[in-house]
């Protein structure tokens, strides 16, 4: 299409419909994460097509209303995170990030809601990452997930909430203690003292881990006393993965499972496949 030209091709009108239909399924998730009464509810705003059924062509456009003003902080407009890995790490806002790391557990690992941007916590403009790949192009499936919580920090808000801890690779925990480092400043303390108080927060969060398990526990495993029997743990893996995918809605190719590599984010995709088989 060249520059300042209309697209009316069928492309053109599943590209309006399918960014409505993220802004309606973000809203979704949005009600979700609010029936937890968090401290700050979040929305989206509602997007609308139109069609010009006397022009040429008859062309559509999606419409939405212009978000003006600025929060409680002072600030304008602002992206949170997106698809592809990016945390804001500026004016560090729980809510943006908290909510999309409740959309993919919420959804059963699903839908992770990313891209999130606007004004307060009145979001526009967002972007469905699913396991499915249903979402358009800017849908990058287990891959976009697995940035998102490469770079995702558990917090006390996500606590509260309920929110398990994504379980972290080894790369995960140097990059989440590089972040750490980066933002502290050593005046109160040597800087193996800081290194302890770190290693001491993921201490922590370990035991939190092994203690939110029971989130994810199956009948099965309760009736077995939660035993952690190696082969009985890949028996079951293997099942869930397959009833997982008989689940997905509208599914044409199969998702290959990801094996563990060297590569941090291979490692962490394959936590996205196995963190609902965790018992």
């Amino acid at each position: 299409m060249r520059r300042g030209q209309i697209d009316t091709s069928q492309e053109g009108i599943d590209a309006v419909l399918t960014d409505i239909t993220l802004q309606y399924e973000a809203m979704h998730w949005a009600t979700r994460y609010n029936e937890l009464q968090p401290p700050k509810k979040v929305d989206f705003i509602r997007a609308y097509a139109i069609e010009f059924v006397e022009r040429p062509n008859k062309p559509m456009f999606a419409v939405e209303r212009f978000i003006a003003g600025s929060d409680s902080y002072g600030n304008g407009f602002l992206k949170h995170n997106t698809n592809s890995g990016f945390v804001d790490l500026e004016e560090h806002r729980k809510t943006p990030q908290v909510f999309s790391a409740h959309s993919f557990y919420a959804s059963q690992g699903q839908r992770l809601v990313a891209d999130v941007q606007g004004v307060g916590d009145l979001y526009t403009d967002p972007q469905v990452l699913s396991m499915d790949y249903r979402f358009g192009d800017g849908d990058l499936g287990p891959r976009g997930m697995a940035l998102f919580f490469k770079t995702f920090r558990h917090c006390d808000l996500s606590d509260n909430l309920g929110i398990p801890i994504f379980p972290l690779s080894r790369n995960e925990k140097k990059l989440q203690a590089k972040y750490n480092d980066d933002e502290s400043t050593l005046s109160e303390g040597s800087s193996a003292g800081h290194e302890e108080q770190i290693m001491c927060k993921f201490g922590r969060m370990d035991v939190n881990r092994e203690r939110r398990k029971s989130v994810f526990m199956r009948p099965i495993d309760i009736q077995n006393g939660g035993g952690s029997d190696t082969n009985t743990d890949k028996r079951s893996n293997m099942t869930d993965i397959k009833a997982i995918r008989t689940s997905m809605r509208n599914v044409k190719v199969c998702p290959k499972v990801i094996h563990r590599s060297k590569s941090d984010v291979d490692e962490i995709s394959s936590s996205v496949s196995d963190v609902f088989c965790m018992h």
